[in-house]
């Protein structure tokens, strides 16, 4: 029993190892990066000329955060280079602002110039298009294998630096601009919700002060005494009535004078 129990934890653990070798990612075939920016296994180019593209490339990366790396294979086996070339860059590549050149000796396509990261996210499609066609035909115009490389990697270099400047840190500053904006939207809207829940509590009160004033004012009216029409009647007080008219003629005259 106790035999089974210890195959069957060598089984599971056998099939945990297998699985997590299979899974996507884990070991970049070519291994881990190297210390320089210039891979070339197969020494297509002279040591001096790779460390002295990869210096360059390496002080760029550090001062300004631009990622390029050369990549320099003898045989594709049937890949597509832009796949190749995004293999390199998702195992090797951690800057955002990163691009991949790809140089096979013999192929006339070659060097390939992928950007990566970001870069693909941010910049159109169509502006990507047109600057690795403009680095590509300058590398091209090159007849040495060693200064095809060189020239495509100033100018991938020079590319990606061109987007920060102008597409990258513009995107950023919009950004920026935008939540700016939709803070201070946010902040008036809060403020005036505040604002109305305290004018409301304050115009309860202020109505129930207006009512009591006016019910006081309601108490202090002046009074009036009441305008009845009396019935008329003869008789002491009101001898003859309202409209008694006494007749009051000449007096007579006296009998001496007559």
């Amino acid at each position: 029993m106790v035999l089974r129990f210890i195959l069957l934890a060598i089984l599971i653990l056998s099939v945990g190892e297998i699985c997590l070798a299979q899974s996507p990612g884990k070991d970049f075939e070519y291994g881990p990066r190297p210390s320089l920016s210039v891979f070339d296994p197969s020494g297509v180019l002279a040591p001096e000329i790779v460390k002295e593209i990869s210096d360059s490339l390496v002080k760029t990366y550090q001062s300004e955060g631009i990622d390029v790396f050369v990549v320099i294979l003898i045989d594709l086996k049937g890949a597509p280079p832009e796949h190749v070339a995004r293999s390199f860059a998702r195992a090797w590549c951690e800057a955002p602002i990163q691009a991949i050149v790809l140089y096979v000796p013999g192929q006339p396509d070659s060097p390939w110039i992928v950007p990566a990261g970001r870069v693909p996210k941010v910049v159109s499609p169509a502006d990507i298009a047109l600057a690795v066609a403009t680095a590509h035909q300058n590398a091209a115009l090159e007849r040495e294998g060693a200064e095809k490389v060189r020239t495509a990697a100033t100018e991938t270099t020079a590319m990606l630096r061109h987007w920060v400047k102008d597409v990258f840190n513009r995107t950023e500053a919009e950004r920026a601009e935008r939540l700016k904006s939709e803070s201070q939207k946010n902040s008036r809207t809060k403020l005036m919700k505040v604002g109305l829940v305290v004018g409301v509590c304050l115009l309860i009160p202020l109505c129930g002060i207006i009512f009591s004033i006016a019910r006081k004012m309601e108490g202090r009216r002046p009074a009036f005494f009441p305008t009845h029409d009396n019935a008329r009647r003869l008789g002491a007080p009101y001898a003859g009535g309202n409209h008694a008219v006494a007749q009051i003629g000449r007096p007579p005259r006296s009998s001496r004078g007559a």
